[in-house]
């Protein structure tokens, strides 16, 4: 049963983190600012990341966001993201970084 809780875990990470690059794709400012936050050292992005993801928790924002941002957490998840973004790419359905699922555990070591 836990194996079956984390592959749907995963699954809606990865749906979570495709949508998330593709918006990044059709909103500058949203690219600008991931593609500065993704860029700092492991400690910084994740920083600023959990403040991110607390003010969209206050705000209610979807679920799927705070999943994607949770999801950057990850230093192979966060190294993905920003090669897509700076690769101008929008996943058309597959954002996993080579090797597995992104962002399937969070990695908080500082750089």
């Amino acid at each position: 049963m836990k194996w079956l809780q984390k592959r749907m875990a995963e699954g809606r990470l990865e749906k979570a983190l495709v949508a998330l690059m593709q918006a990044a794709g059709e909103d500058p400012l949203l690219h600008q600012r991931l593609e500065k936050i993704l860029s700092l050292p492991a400690f910084h992005r994740q920083s600023l990341l959990n403040t991110w993801i607390a003010e969209l928790r206050l705000q209610n924002a979807p679920h799927l966001l705070i999943d994607a941002m949770t999801g950057l957490l990850d230093d192979e998840a966060a190294k993905h993201a920003l090669r897509l973004l700076q690769e101008g790419e929008a996943p058309k359905g597959d954002a996993s970084p080579p090797g597995g699922p992104a962002g399937a555990s969070a990695n908080t070591s500082a750089e």
